[in-house]
C-alpha cells in the first residue's frame, strides 16, 4: 500500500465523521465504537499517535494503531482505510 495524500487524510476524516453517527455506539461487549472513532480522528489530524493511547480500551487503541500504520502506508491489506473498517457496523 502506498502511503495517503494529505487530501486523501482529509477525506477519510469526513468520512469518519459522516459515518459515525450510523455506527452503532456499543458493541455486546460494551466497547465504546464512537471513542475509537473520535480517537482514530485525533490520530488522522496529528494530535495523537498511537502511542497516546497505550492505556485505552482494547478496541481504541487496535483502530488507532491500524490508523496510524494506514496513514504510513503499512496497513494490513485486511484492514482496508479507517473508514472501510467501520463498514459492517453501520446501522441502516
Amino acid at each position: 500500500m502506498t502511503k495517503p495524500t494529505k487530501e486523501q487524510i482529509r477525506q477519510e476524516r469526513i468520512k469518519l465523521l459522516e459515518i459515525m453517527p450510523k455506527v452503532r455506539r456499543f458493541s455486546a461487549f460494551g466497547d465504546d465504537h464512537h471513542a475509537a472513532i473520535k480517537a482514530t480522528l485525533r490520530v488522522l489530524d496529528g494530535r495523537d499517535s498511537s502511542e497516546d493511547y497505550e492505556d485505552a480500551p482494547d478496541n481504541v487503541r487496535d483502530e488507532v494503531y491500524n490508523a496510524e500504520q494506514w496513514m504510513n502506508g503499512e496497513a494490513d491489506p485486511e484492514y482496508g482505510s479507517p473508514t472501510e473498517s467501520w463498514s459492517s457496523l453501520l446501522q441502516k
